[in-house]
């Protein structure tokens, strides 16, 4: 761990447009003299100063440290970005974006409430003082693979699927609380209980993606999510706390795209979702078929796959290249599945 010994606040300065310069003493701002850091022109009560001897002309400025950084708080801070929390709006929060020194710390109610909005609440009881050490002999653990609840029930016969979505490279079609994985040259395998993947998940699910980073799933079922990390589930969550107005009572689409962006569609409409802050982004719905001109007007499902965006429509798709132009349109089952003839175009 690498650290160093806090400027004292003649020596250095925190953020505005100045950080790590010194406060210059005395220093001019609107028309007055000041020999040390005040909070005049703030509301908030901060303390700050001029990096230059005149700040009417140079604008030139950061806030002064109270007491210098706690080498603990700021570790903290940081450890919070790494769990996967963003900046908070509320100055006694850990995650407040500027340095400080707390004294006697405790965690804001922000701060738990972000946590526990990834991850869950706390649960089981406290830990218990570890005991005296045994020696045991452990056997090997195997990894298990799901087994198809019913090998005759043949994909092929599904006329069309609740949601359709890429997981690991691998496509996955659920239906009816069941799924079927299907790589490129293999038959589809299944049907798979998607209770036992994903237990806490219903038995119609309106789209699912996963995040090409974090490998996280993100599932979505009327107005509700579910977020898969492994085995652990955060959910089930309102879609309203994503952003999404009351009006949409279904995510009928989820497509990822580059910076940890997700387009989530509904209706005529689709909107922007960073899934790092799980926040919507701004300038959003917009328009499907403005956007991507071409494709139909009431499609029941969307998706990514190598590269191409699906949209579905009853048993077809149309498909949409990089550039947002219609590439290709086809049957589902027979261009997906590799189906029969017969069983493709079967209503």
């Amino acid at each position: 761990m690498k650290f160093g010994f806090c400027p004292s606040r003649e020596t250095a300065v925190v953020g505005g447009n100045s950080e790590g310069e010194s406060c210059r003493f005395p220093f001019q701002f609107q028309g007055n003299s000041y020999d040390s850091c005040t909070s005049e022109g703030r509301n908030d009560g901060s303390l700050w100063c001029a990096t230059t001897d005149n700040f009417d002309t140079d604008t030139k400025w950061g806030f002064c440290p109270d007491q210098g950084y706690s080498l603990f708080l700021v570790a903290a801070h940081e450890f919070g970005h790494a769990l996967g929390l963003d900046h908070s709006k509320v100055r006694d929060a850990l995650m407040f974006p500027m340095y400080r020194f707390i004294e006697n710390f405790s965690l804001n109610e922000d701060d738990v409430e972000g946590i526990q909005y990834l991850y869950g609440p706390k649960t089981g009881p406290h830990p218990s003082p570890p005991g005296p050490i045994t020696t045991t002999t452990t056997r090997p653990t195997t990894t298990t693979t799901p087994t198809p609840v019913d090998p005759d029930n043949d994909v092929c016969q599904v006329t069309t699927f609740d949601a359709i979505t890429e997981i690991g490279n691998v496509l996955h079609f659920f239906k009816d609380g069941y799924y079927w994985k299907k790589t490129n040259s293999d038959k589809a395998k299944g049907p798979f209980a998607i209770s036992e993947g994903w237990p806490a998940l219903p038995a119609k699910i309106d789209s699912a993606f996963e995040d090409p980073e974090t490998k996280k799933m993100y599932f979505f079922a009327g107005t509700q999510f579910w977020v898969y990390t492994g085995k652990k589930v955060l959910g089930p969550r309102s879609i309203e706390k994503l952003g999404l107005p009351s009006s949409v009572q279904t995510v009928e689409g989820s497509v990822q795209r580059k910076g940890s962006k997700v387009l989530l569609f509904n209706g005529e409409n689709y909107w922007r979702l960073d899934v790092k802050t799980l926040k919507m982004d701004r300038g959003y719905p917009r328009t499907t078929v403005t956007v991507f001109g071409g494709v139909p007007s009431d499609v029941h499902d969307v998706f990514l796959y190598k590269g191409h965006l699906y949209f579905c429509h009853d048993r077809f798709y149309t498909g949409v290249n990089s550039r947002h132009q219609v590439n290709r349109v086809g049957y589902i089952k027979y261009d997906l599945l590799q189906c029969s003839d017969d069983s493709a175009l079967r209503a």
